[in-house]
């Protein structure tokens, strides 16, 4: 039977749900950044998987709010999913049941996944469905795997817990010991350096060993600070100078988000739909639970002072600080109009095209003026992403 391991990118398939067809790889993938868990049971119309298929649906929030999807699967067919979801809402006091079932009864997803157990048939003599969990990260590669017996159910609250410590690691560098509970402190990753340590996690503490060896260091949990109730959706053009940026820095802080593209080319901006959401009718446009912001540069910032980022994402000293802000506003103020100036308005026709001397003025200018003073700025700032032009997001926030 084939065997899934850790890190490895899972199977892709295509299969009936009790919500419709799904193709795997697309489903796990919207939105963008999405985390996924996946797990399957024996039967449908069966006492322990019916308690375990409520429990989900009661604490489904707890998933969504960690941006990570749920979905079940059975051999049983759709009919029977759908008849069996009535009594588990009835039995296991579920309002709304709305996570989709897979179908698999040629088991074809079950074996590629390595989830037959062997022992447990049905009436037909089939090999039926063992209890397994699968998370699966944004990246699609198998972050966790765990089989239980038929007849043992799950402990869905230590599914979130490591689920919690899952992307923690991904996102902070750190490790979680024993018996970890979300607020706890956690480990610093021995592939962290002891310089890479002192700046991200200043408040760690290493504890002393016979051995003299320093590989014991304790930090307070960098908070998630509660992750968005749901993905940040990003209404704009994906490779914009201005959308990009907001989107690499949601990325660089490790937040669940999705881009909703505008195409202004066509209009889509003027909407009356767009413009009820953005009044000034621009792009990018940003949407978190309910509250909704434009300016990619204040839309960055709003990231950083909302949610826990990494440290070199936007310093915490108000003097540092306040030089990004400097390079920020120095960058949109000054290069920006030049180069739209001449050469994106020309190219989309939003304006005459620009003369061969008009084009060597604003290079020339760009190297002797703007591009130093830019510079000094990002050695003032620090070497913070923020502030400098070494690299994304804010920096390039434009």
């Amino acid at each position: 039977m084939p065997q899934i391991n850790l890190g490895d990118v899972v199977p892709n398939f295509s299969a009936d749900t009790s919500q419709g067809p799904v193709k795997f790889h697309e489903w796990i993938s919207t939105p963008a950044g999405s985390w996924t868990c996946l797990f399957s049971h024996p039967a449908d119309y069966t006492p322990v998987c019916t308690t375990e298929l409520g429990t989900v649906a009661l604490i489904q929030e707890e998933f969504t709010n960690r941006n990570c999807k749920v979905i079940a699967l059975s051999c049983d067919d759709v009919t029977s999913h759908q008849g069996w979801i009535q009594d588990i809402k009835a039995t296991q006091k579920v309002a709304e049941f709305n996570y989709p079932i897979i179908s698999d009864p040629k088991r074809e997803v079950a074996v590629a996944w390595g989830m037959v157990d062997p022992d447990e048939k049905d009436a037909k003599g089939l090999a039926m469905t063992c209890r397994a969990v699968f998370i699966i990260g944004p990246d699609k590669k198998l972050k966790l795997k765990l089989l239980y017996p038929a007849s043992t159910g799950r402990n869905f609250a230590e599914i979130i817990r490591v689920l919690d410590s899952l992307q923690l690691t991904m996102y902070h560098s750190v490790a979680t010991p024993a018996d970890w509970s979300d607020g706890e402190p956690c480990m610093v990753l021995p592939s962290v350096s002891a310089a890479d340590a002192a700046t991200k996690f200043p408040n760690h503490k290493i504890v002393p060993t016979p051995s003299g060896k320093n590989y014991l260091r304790v930090t307070p949990q960098p908070n998630l600070n509660g992750m968005p109730k749901a993905p940040i959706k990003v209404h704009g053009l994906p490779m914009s100078a201005s959308t990009l940026p907001v989107v690499a820095t949601l990325a660089e802080a490790g937040l669940p988000y999705e881009v909703v593209v505008v195409n202004v080319m066509e209009g889509a901006h003027l909407k009356p739909e767009f413009k009820a959401m953005n009044p000034m009718h621009c792009i990018p446009t940003m949407e978190d639970s309910g509250f909704t912001m434009w300016e990619a540069r204040a839309m960055a910032k709003y990231v950083c002072n909302s949610y826990k980022t990494p440290p070199n994402l936007y310093p915490q000293d108000v003097k540092l600080r306040s030089l990004c802000d400097m390079a920020l506003d120095f960058h949109q103020g000054t290069y920006y109009p030049k180069v739209t100036a001449v050469v994106l308005y020309p190219i989309v026709g939003w304006a005459p095209p620009v003369d061969d001397a008009k084009l060597k003025e604003a290079e020339e200018t760009f190297k002797a003026d703007i591009w130093p003073a830019m510079q000094k700025i990002m050695k003032m700032a620090g070497g913070s992403v923020l502030g400098g032009l070494d690299r994304l997001p804010l920096s390039h926030t434009l």
